[in-house]
């Protein structure tokens, strides 16, 4: 697991970048942009189809599907990731499989708040509870 920081309106990766990690947004928000146009900066992309914060995990197919990026993430003001690879889902599940479990559970709720629409969140404080296991 690595910290990354990215500036306004840089892209965190783009359609078609390969994929096989997920990003764990500290601070700031991102944008995920449908398919289609990309570029630099807000009026070469496509429409958004989600803003995600603080506490919120994406691109977490990566870790799985390993096949290209779907869509592009773009940073929507300054923002600080954790991304975490499968490899370092591995070493986290053998060095310490609570806080592996609190990161998969916190992807199992982000998916399933993708297939609401990212309507239905978790309280603020178990959010913030399973956000602070995870990078402590």
């Amino acid at each position: 697991m690595r910290t990354i920081l990215f500036d306004a309106e840089q892209f965190i990766f783009q359609e078609g970048d390969p994929s096989g990690h997920c990003f764990w947004i500290i601070a700031g928000s991102v944008d995920l942009v449908e398919p289609g146009k990309v570029g630099s900066g807000r009026e070469a992309r496509g429409r958004c189809m989600t803003t995600v914060g603080p506490e919120e995990v994406f691109g977490e197919l990566g870790l799985v599907e390993r096949s290209p990026r779907s869509f592009s993430a773009i940073a929507r003001e300054p923002t600080c990731c954790l991304i975490y690879t499968d490899d370092d889902i591995r070493a986290l599940m053998a060095d310490d499989p609570d806080r592996a479990m609190t990161f998969l559970k916190a992807l199992l709720l982000n998916s399933a708040r993708d297939g609401r629409g990212r309507m239905e969140t978790p309280p603020d404080n178990r959010r913030k509870t399973m956000f602070a296991s995870c990078v402590a």
